[in-house]
């Protein structure tokens, strides 16, 4: 096939040659491509080799730029994919940093408390220190459980570290159970009776004393029957209720709608007192939904007098630190301090541990060649 092409194209051109050879007869006095018919026809087959070799030279640099844009698609195909999916990665962190999930808030948290408690301590200690107080005991309990118990033979709890409590300072720290903020049972560490309120301004009055006192005996009945039966009975429970629910009603008689609005002290005073009336009903649900004898048994008075048994008797119980009445705030700031410097010496005792544990495998069994050992 291809042969017959190649021979209708040489006839051909030797037709093309022979005609532009007589034009050029005729209207020059010489040939340029020579002056016989033999010459004519080397002359075009000459020209067409080189054409056709010219034709294949522009085929392979066609394939060649073919391919060449073929490579450039497919890589380009393959950029698109890696930038869609690294738009997509950006997205996704841009997205993440926007809105962190949980853990992300709690690990963050978490690091901005002990950047305060190792570097910001001062800062830390203004205003309420509750929290860097709680940071810090769920730090230390695990701490001093495996320095007590863990490294038998070993006193590693220095003394200096060990500071003491006064019963002073035990009422007027308060501790929690560690429930809700809406419905904890607070307590003083030194008596640890719960639903003991230290009563506000607002229920101190003479119109609010037989509410009080009625909560008070319905407390201490419910306290009596829960130490000798285990538990409260439905009757209690709704004597209970009923009797929080009246510090209520004694409240907004003493505290008239028209007295609030008078005079705006007494509307502060009214506030103060339904905010204290609203987490006692949360305290009396959270002991009736609970119904432990622990609770109120006394299990739960701290009867030490240092700071690391209450950190013990807070990790035996699930304790934390609530925060302070009007009035004792002075005695949460040394127990911040000092919670910190148990935690900060804490944080070089795995150091002097390893240390002690590699010096003990360094130490030979055998007496004798200690003797040696001495001698040389």
């Amino acid at each position: 096939m291809s042969s017959d092409i190649a021979r209708r194209f040489t006839w051909s051109a030797l037709r093309w040659a022979g005609r532009l050879l007589a034009c050029t007869v005729v209207w020059h006095a010489a040939a340029s491509f020579g002056v016989t018919p033999l010459s004519d026809l080397i002359n075009s087959q000459a020209n067409y080799m080189s054409s056709y070799g010219y034709m294949h030279v522009r085929l392979a640099e066609a394939r060649k730029i073919n391919a060449e844009a073929v490579a450039l698609e497919i890589d380009n195909s393959v950029k698109y994919v890696e930038a869609y999916f690294k738009r997509r990665e950006i997205n996704k962190k841009a997205w993440r940093e926007a809105n962190p999930n949980y853990m992300e808030i709690v690990r963050r948290r978490e690091s901005v408390l002990k950047e305060r408690v190792e570097k910001q301590y001062q800062e830390a200690m203004h205003g309420n220190v509750t929290e860097m107080s709680n940071w810090l005991l769920r730090e230390l309990s695990n701490s001093v459980v495996s320095y007590q118990y863990v490294l038998v033979g070993k006193n590693p709890i220095q003394p200096e570290l060990d500071f003491p409590l006064t019963h002073h300072d035990l009422k007027l720290i308060w501790l929690t159970d560690g429930g809700r903020k809406g419905s904890q049972l607070r307590f003083r560490a030194a008596d640890g009776n719960v639903l003991a309120p230290k009563w506000p301004l607002a229920l101190r009055g003479r119109q609010c004393e037989a509410a009080r006192d009625n909560f008070e005996r319905t407390r201490d009945a419910v306290v009596k029957e829960v130490r000798e039966k285990g538990e409260i009975s439905p009757e209690n429970q709704t004597k209970l209720m009923q009797a929080v629910n009246g510090l209520y009603a004694a409240l907004d008689t003493a505290y008239p709608s028209a007295k609030r609005d008078d005079a705006p002290q007494e509307r502060l005073t009214y506030l103060a007192g339904r905010r204290f009336v609203q987490t006692l009903v949360a305290a009396a649900h959270r002991a009736i939904s609970i119904n432990d004898a622990s609770v109120f048994s006394g299990q739960l008075r701290f009867e030490g007098n240092s700071l690391f048994g209450l950190i013990q008797h807070m990790y035996r119980h699930g304790l934390e630190f609530a925060p302070p009445e009007p009035g004792g705030e002075g005695a949460y700031q040394p127990l911040y301090t000092n919670l910190r410097q148990i935690y900060m010496k804490m944080q070089s005792a795995p150091e002097a541990q390893q240390r002690n544990a590699t010096e003990t495998q360094r130490t030979p069994d055998d007496p004798d060649k200690t003797n040696k050992d001495g001698a040389a």
